[in-house]
């Protein structure tokens, strides 16, 4: 018997009903974040279909790395993001980013051409998508990956202001890995944005999508999140990965 097939239609319905259960839930326990948990799941244009989500498949690689040792790949993303923010040694930099490759099926790195962000560990803030013309220009606005998008505080790179017109076109959607190591989630996102509302608080700005997908905001996430680099690589599209076993 072919197995019954679901419409977007009723796999949003299932999945605002569990959302609200989970939305009550989060607002008992966290009140003062309610603003960041809409009343129900909207399907937006670019989602009228399960097609367009684009959900990135690991490396088969995924498979050969033991339970334990992602584990502790994870646990040890976590107690890097809650220490102080220091510049991580060049071994433990070098060692991580071999860990997550491995982990991902995709290179990532901290440095990229010699290019940083101001911040690999940081607290991401819920921000909408603006209308309004970035620094980086116009967003493109063209498929469901548009809806995957970050930003960061460039302007607390040291040369910034020397080097504004070279930053603005290498960093301009540059893909980026965000890493929820609480929630063992990541997802796949562009650069849209070098600026943030609210600097002092957050390192970190992600598109409604981006906090969703990548439960940035669970109660044990708290919207700490690791950033890295994504070379760049035809087979790795804005999206959540999927890191299910």
């Amino acid at each position: 018997m072919p197995a019954q097939q679901t419409t977007p239609a009723t796999s949003l319905s299932a999945l605002n009903s569990f959302y609200s259960e989970k939305r009550a839930q989060y607002i008992r326990d966290l009140p003062e974040y309610e603003k960041y948990f809409p009343v129900e799941i909207a399907q937006e244009e670019s989602e009228a279909t399960t097609d367009e989500i684009t959900n990135i498949e690991p490396s088969s690689e995924l498979t050969h790395i033991p339970t334990q040792e992602r584990q502790e790949i994870f646990q040890k993303l976590q107690s890097l993001c809650l220490k102080p923010p220091t510049n991580l040694e060049k071994k433990e930099q070098l060692y991580l980013e071999q860990q997550l490759s491995d982990l991902f099926g995709f290179e990532v790195t901290t440095e990229l051409d010699e290019h940083k962000l101001p911040r690999t560990f940081g607290k991401m803030q819920a921000v909408p998508i603006s209308k309004r013309r970035s620094p980086f220009g116009w967003a493109q606005q063209d498929s469901g990956e548009a809806k995957f998008e970050v930003s960061a505080h460039l302007l607390l790179l040291d040369d910034w202001h020397l080097k504004y017109a070279h930053y603005k076109k290498w960093y301009r959607n540059r893909h980026l890995l965000i890493v929820n190591p609480f929630e063992q989630r990541a997802v796949v996102a562009k650069l849209t944005d070098c600026t943030l509302p609210n600097p002092s608080s957050y390192q970190f700005g992600g598109s409604s999508r981006v906090i969703r997908e990548g439960k940035i905001w669970s109660p044990m996430s708290q919207g700490i999140v690791a950033v890295f680099f994504i070379p760049p690589n035809d087979s790795v599209h804005p999206g959540r990965v999927n890191l299910d076993q």
